[in-house]
Order: structure tokens, then C-alpha cells, then sequence
């Protein structure tokens, strides 16, 4: 559901419904970079700094540079 912003409402249900600890729900941030809900987000935001991200009060700086991007799909036709 990456990179589509309309799925907020299913991204939230798995995330919240998740308990396995081998799923990194802590990088699910909201658009442009707000941190969004997490169950402790002080913890959240520790461990985003742990991984090497920037965080703000309220959101990660330089979130274009650290976010997820589809890629595209197109790149990997080969070209007639």
C-alpha cells in the first residue's frame, strides 16, 4: 500500500491489528513526513533516530530524501 495515499484507512488497520515484533510498524509515517500514531511515540521516534533519520518535533526532516518510492514499473520493459 505504499505510495498510495488513499490507503491510509487499511495501513492503519494492519498496523494496529500487528503484533508480530519482526514487523517494523515504527517507519509507518503519515504524509510529508508526520510521525502519525504509534502506541508509545517516544519510542517510535527513538527508534526512527536509532535507524539514522532526522526527527523533528512533529515530523522527519528531509522526508523526500528518506521516504519510500515506488519504483517504476516502466523502468524494467525493455525498450522496443
Amino acid at each position: 500500500m505504499a505510495g498510495r495515499p488513499r490507503a491510509w484507512r487499511a495501513v492503519g488497520t494492519i498496523m494496529r491489528t500487528c503484533r508480530s515484533p519482526s514487523v517494523p510498524c515504527h517507519r509507518v509515517v503519515g504524509s510529508g513526513g508526520r510521525l502519525g500514531g504509534y502506541s508509545d511515540p517516544i519510542l517510535k521516534r527513538r527508534l526512527l533516530q536509532d535507524e539514522g533519520v532526522i526527527v523533528g518535533p512533529g515530523t522527519i526532516r528531509g522526508f523526500a530524501a528518506v521516504r519510500w518510492m515506488p519504483r517504476d514499473e516502466c523502468s524494467d520493459k525493455p525498450s522496443d
